[in-house]
């Protein structure tokens, strides 16, 4: 996104915002300061207080930045979606601690695939959860589980867009997703991005079993090697607990 230059203290922290929010993946300051223009010492002043109003928030241990509690309800007034990240956020720690890896809560929103939370691995060589590509969404595992999960009517849309927009083959993508719900989960080692061993659970927050997010975890192939069956089994433990958060095993 292009930003042109700020006058007003205002308008600079919105452009602040609007950086963050744009971007789909955590983003240290430095990256915030070079798109927006500003000079970093501005940027760190107006993200201290963002963070304290809790607008924006650190991702732990990378210092990179994602939207806040408050940026989160003030953008989305969800509340399924405020529900999944007050009800995962101590799940996902764990997880994140357990493995050793990168860790991230996903869900659908207004047509698009977003992160409502994230937990980076503390290894020197781990996966980050980037921007998600519009011409490979169809193709992510993460999202895929979800639509193998969520109601039908809603499932129906997001296929139909898809196939608008990308001439996506329906009939192959409803067997990988009759896939997906006969296992109760995905993994792929080679998705979207290559040399990144990925495994996702759908998150059933409702009565009806129907899904509402995904918890996906996300790890080097060449350190998920041999570990496969041990990291599935974390994950699916922490989407149970997850679920037990909401009443819903």
């Amino acid at each position: 996104m292009s930003f042109e230059s700020a006058n007003s203290p205002i308008d600079r922290v919105l452009q602040i915002l609007t950086s963050v929010a744009y971007a789909g993946h955590p983003l240290k300051v430095h990256e915030i300061a070079e798109e927006v223009k500003q000079p970093t010492s501005t940027v760190y002043r107006h993200i201290a207080s963002l963070k304290k109003w809790g607008f924006l928030q650190e991702v732990r241990n990378s210092k990179a930045l994602i939207p806040g509690p408050i940026g989160v309800k003030l953008a989305w007034g969800d509340f399924t979606i405020l529900q999944l990240i007050e009800k995962s956020g101590g799940a996902l720690l764990e997880l994140a601690k357990l493995s050793r890896e990168s860790v991230g809560v996903f869900t659908f929103w207004n047509g698009d695939f977003i992160s409502v939370a994230l937990e980076e691995s503390d290894e020197c060589l781990r996966c980050t959860f980037p921007i998600k590509s519009r011409d490979l969404l169809h193709e992510d595992i993460s999202a895929r589980c979800l639509l193998a999960f969520i109601p039908g009517d809603q499932k129906d849309e997001i296929t139909t867009d898809w196939n608008k927009k990308y001439s996506i083959d329906l009939l192959k993508l409803e067997k990988q997703l009759e896939s997906i719900r006969a296992k109760g989960y995905a993994v792929s080692e080679h998705d979207s991005w290559d040399g990144i061993w990925e495994v996702s659970f759908p998150l059933s927050t409702t009565s009806d079993g129907k899904a509402n997010g995904v918890i996906t975890l996300a790890a080097p192939a060449c350190r998920a090697a041999g570990r496969g069956a041990d990291l599935i089994q974390m994950t699916r433990n922490s989407a149970w607990a997850i679920c037990r958060n909401f009443d819903v095993e």
